[in-house]
């Protein structure tokens, strides 16, 4: 879904799901200030911004808040020193990174 405001600026919600319907109750869900069960992430040009619920995701798995991430570069980052953080070859190891792809992938469906 993309909105564009009166000024010329445009921001595009997207929704992991890819569902337009999805999107737009997310959004409204959102902007009614009760909590949306979707995984979202809002992208602004360049610029994204990871929800709350995606925050609480990564914390959960890696134990390392995804502080001050802005772009997808900076999302890359985080996911690279999460991954360096939790190194090594054993099956848990490659559990977490797998836990970690799959969420990265989540967020960058939706950019």
């Amino acid at each position: 879904m993309t909105l564009q405001c009166h000024c010329g600026v445009t921001v595009e919600i997207c929704d992991v799901t890819g569902s337009a319907s999805a999107q737009s109750r997310s959004f409204l869900v959102k902007m009614m200030g009760k909590p949306a069960k979707l995984l979202t992430m809002i992208r602004l040009g360049s610029q994204i911004r990871l929800t709350r619920r995606e925050v609480e995701r990564f914390v959960k798995i890696t134990d390392i808040e995804p502080v001050g991430i802005r772009t997808i570069d900076e999302f890359e980052d985080y996911i690279a020193r999460c991954k360096a953080h939790y190194w090594g070859v054993s099956s848990e190891t490659r559990f977490l990174h797998w836990l970690i792809d799959r969420e990265c992938t989540r967020c960058r469906r939706a950019t």
